[in-house]
């Protein structure tokens, strides 16, 4: 029915063998990477399988309903393969592999019904190549068809609702078939990803914008109008079932970008999103894209596409990922692979033909640049270097993991702790916390600003520190018994070496797996019942960067752009303060008392004898906490508890011997404690003595 309705007749002449020779390219190139996987391929399996096996919509029985995955969509289809799978008797493998085929398909697709929208504007031979070659050898597109990730498929229906909606015939103009096929491919969408009605959205907004009043009438009541009600009505039961109309990814990753907060800690990407992205092209894409979209403004389907290409960039833009291959950019390629053609079908002859040509030279210069950026940055070969390579490249390296972890976990449901929240706890079933929250609506949550915000996640640096932060104290809460975690991060947050142990003697490194790539650990005999029964022991650095509202060194206040360049030491990291004589560095983290339990500093050395003393102060100005300390050549870790202690103020007073010059390095300075936010927070959320 719906082949019909989309007037899917197989293309003949010089048309048909343009799109049979486009679809051939694109299977082609997009095998090269047919080895591509990403962790987060895994996370629906993992609800998926929760349900299947009657726990409900979950990604762990500890933590409740946490809406972990942006593919509901997804889940619901992976749940069906899932048993399909079991019932067969194949392996978890197959639900994967079985999802990447579906896919491929859906990219194959995606290249047809493109072909389609420029047939039926009248594209000219030329004009059907240069869209059609910039398609089906776009990166994006040609990568994600091997995921199993909902990207294509959801780029499929975007491009299905632009076909039905921008190629107008006077049969569609108020045809009541083609407005339920639009309100059905827009739900789909919708239900798809979770912000499937950005995309949707632009494509109405585009149709409206470009059609005529009779018709912009029609379009708005007839879809717009039911479709805003499907929107409402599913995200209405998205808030009834989790009770948060943001999912715990958007909470952990995307929430940060919108804050005030100037000195929180962010690893970017190296380019902004977008910028990455056009680099593969070169410095001429930007006015080349220009042309192109003034070129198709005045066409009856380039004048939509480009406003909805236009509103969909915009959006991927501000949102970016982490992610390679630029998965946000899989539903624009085809608007603007659209505007291209549109833009050439206005040339003639063999001016066409120039353009087309200069067109597929580009595209396949992107195509090679971008399978060589896949090469580096994936560590996978392509499939034609390496065709037989298998399981063992497809899911490195989470494969030599998944066998160490094997070993070490004894029981089925086992408390594990990874912030790679797919693929192990889908393979071995295991209660997985994911310590960067994305799968955690408690560590999402947090209002803890002392760690780093990321595009995938809240990262807490997992150190040998006698210090915990609040997402490493819910671990101990919950009982984890099994932490693993890469060694390159490891060593980045350790000076350079894999520790023995973490988190305060709480974990014991167990093993390192076979790639040295990821390290395993597990639950020393150190008590912790105390992170179980109380909820003070939930703290965070109150002297975080992030935290700062005011420094004074010497009497001069430093302004709020060299806080974190001129004191490291306030963010995990080693600074050094020049001593003339005397120093005094105040440090205001608080407009009000906060509640104060330990002083810790990492790191503590000078070039000559000094006195340092560290004190707190409370809103009153009176002196509630005094630590001296004395400080010479040989670094010193400083821990030293303050039990009782409410202070907003933090004053460090150095004094060298005989008055010379010198110089205090300190490293990882932490005033350990628990703000009035954070308390009411981990009160509200958790329940004491744990269950």
């Amino acid at each position: 029915m719906i082949l019909h309705m989309l007037r899917f007749r197989a293309p003949s002449g010089p048309a048909g063998w343009i799109t049979a020779a486009a679809v051939i390219v694109f299977i082609l190139y997009a095998l090269s990477f047919i080895y591509f996987f990403v962790d987060d391929e895994a996370i629906p399996l993992v609800y998926a399988q929760n349900m299947d096996e009657g726990r409900g919509l979950v990604y762990n029985t500890l933590e409740g309903r946490v809406e972990g995955y942006s593919d509901f969509l997804q889940v619901m289809w992976d749940t069906v393969l899932l048993r399909i799978v079991k019932t067969l008797g194949y392996s978890k493998v197959a639900a994967l592999q079985l999802g990447k085929a579906l896919s491929f398909i859906m990219g194959i697709g995606v290249v047809l019904v493109t072909a389609r929208i420029l047939r039926r504007d009248g594209a000219s031979p030329a004009s059907l190549t240069s869209g059609l070659a910039f398609l089906a050898l776009a990166g994006p597109l040609a990568v994600w068809s091997c995921s199993a990730l909902e990207e294509v498929p959801f780029a499929l229906l975007i491009t299905l609702l632009a076909s039905l909606l921008f190629v107008e015939t006077p049969a569609d103009h108020q045809s009541t078939s083609t407005a339920k096929w639009c309100v059905a491919i827009a739900a789909l969408a919708v239900l798809c990803r979770i912000d499937g009605f950005v995309h949707v959205g632009a494509v109405l907004c585009a149709a409206l914008l470009s059609a005529t009043g009779v018709r912009r009438v029609w379009i708005r009541r007839h879809i717009v109008v039911p479709v805003i009600a499907i929107t409402l009505v599913y995200h209405a039961a998205r808030f009834a079932f989790f009770g948060s109309l943001l999912s715990a990814p958007l909470e952990a990753k995307v929430l940060y970008k919108f804050a005030p907060n100037t000195h929180v800690l962010v690893k970017r990407p190296e380019r902004e999103y977008l910028a990455g992205f056009m680099d593969l092209y070169g410095i001429a894409l930007v006015p080349a894209l220009s042309v192109a979209g003034f070129a198709a403004w005045s066409g009856r389907i380039g004048r939509p596409a480009l406003i909805a290409a236009t509103l969909i960039a915009t959006y991927a833009a501000i949102v970016g990922d982490w992610m390679f291959g630029w998965r946000f950019l899989v539903p624009l390629q085809p608007f603007v692979a659209v505007v291209i053609g549109s833009s050439v079908s206005r040339l003639r002859g063999r001016i066409a033909w120039v353009a087309a040509t200069i067109i597929v030279a580009w595209s396949v210069g992107a195509a090679h640049g971008f399978a060589r950026e896949y090469v580096a940055h994936e560590r996978r070969p392509l499939w034609w270097s390496d065709a037989h390579g298998g399981v063992r490249i497809w899911l490195a390296p989470y494969g030599d993991l998944i066998t160490t972890a094997g070993r070490a976990i004894t029981t089925s449901g086992e408390r594990f702790a990874y912030n790679q929240a797919g693929l192990l706890p889908y393979m071995l079933d295991v209660e997985n916390i994911d310590d960067l929250g994305i799968c955690s609506r408690f560590i999402a949550g947090l209002p803890t600003t002392d760690v780093y915000f990321t595009e995938v996640g809240r990262y807490s640096p997992l150190t040998d520190a006698p210090v915990l932060r609040a997402a490493h104290a819910y671990l101990l809460y919950l009982d984890v018994r099994t932490i693993a975690t890469r060694t390159d991060l490891l060593m980045n947050a350790n000076d350079g070496r894999i520790p023995p142990a973490i988190l305060d003697d709480y974990f014991r490194l167990s093993a390192i797996d076979a790639s040295g790539m990821n390290a395993l650990y597990v639950r020393t005999e150190k008590p912790a019942d105390r992170y179980r029964t109380d909820p003070t022991t939930f703290q965070e650095n109150l002297v975080h960067t992030s935290r700062v509202r005011r420094v004074d060194i010497d009497g001069e206040r430093l302004g709020e752009a060299a806080i974190g360049p001129r004191l490291p030491f306030l963010r995990d990291q080693v600074g050094v303060l020049p001593v003339h004589g005397r120093l005094r560095l105040d440090v205001r983290f608080a407009e009000r008392d906060e509640d104060v339990s330990a002083l810790y500093a990492g790191t503590l050395s000078s070039r000559s004898d000094m006195t340092v003393t560290f004190a707190l102060y409370n809103a009153a100005g009176q002196r509630v906490a005094d630590v001296p300390v004395q400080v010479g050549t040989t670094m010193r870790e400083l821990m030293q508890p303050v039990e009782g202690v409410r202070a907003r103020l933090l004053t460090i007073e150095a004094e060298s011997a005989g008055h010379a010059d010198s110089r205090l390095t300190i490293g990882d300075l932490r005033v350990q404690g628990q703000s009035g936010a954070l308390r009411d927070y981990v009160r509200r959320h958790l329940r004491f003595p744990a269950p």
